[in-house]
């Protein structure tokens, strides 16, 4: 499993600059679930402006769901987030790290995240640090 995430993030970063794939961290697996214990996401072109977004599947609120928050505060240098006043089926953490700033949605519809800077390399940080945790993997798009 180790040599199929190293595989798919050195996908993800064959598209950015020599220099950013140099720095991206070196990637382990240190799942202890089974696939098909992990949760699920896809990467997919959000559907105003085509830029690429992750969606979780599954019942983001069921208890035994992982806090992506806080994988990601573990796995992301210079984590930094906010959270806004929720709405009553809505709430929106803004992070920022080294390598960008997207939005995290928590909404009636799902579970997003929303780039707002350095798409693709969020996506690539971020997809990566997902799949390391062993609490989840990517699937093809919807």
């Amino acid at each position: 499993m180790g040599l199929l995430v190293t595989n798919f993030v050195r996908r993800l970063f064959q598209s950015r600059d020599r220099q950013a794939a140099e720095m991206a961290p070196t990637v382990q697996c240190a799942s202890t679930l089974a696939n098909d214990q992990a949760q699920v996401f896809v990467i997919r072109p959000d559907y105003s402006a085509g830029k690429p977004l992750i969606e979780f599947r599954g019942n983001h609120r069921a208890p035994d769901f992982p806090s992506v928050l806080r994988l990601l505060e573990q796995a992301l240098p210079g984590f930094n987030a906010k959270g806004e006043e929720p709405c009553p089926d809505e709430f929106v953490w803004t992070i920022s790290y080294t390598g960008g700033e997207f939005e995290l949605c928590d909404d009636w519809g799902g579970l997003f995240v929303l780039p707002r800077s350095n798409h693709d390399a969020v996506i690539a940080d971020v997809s990566a640090a997902l799949i390391v945790s062993g609490s989840f993997q990517h699937v093809g798009t919807p």
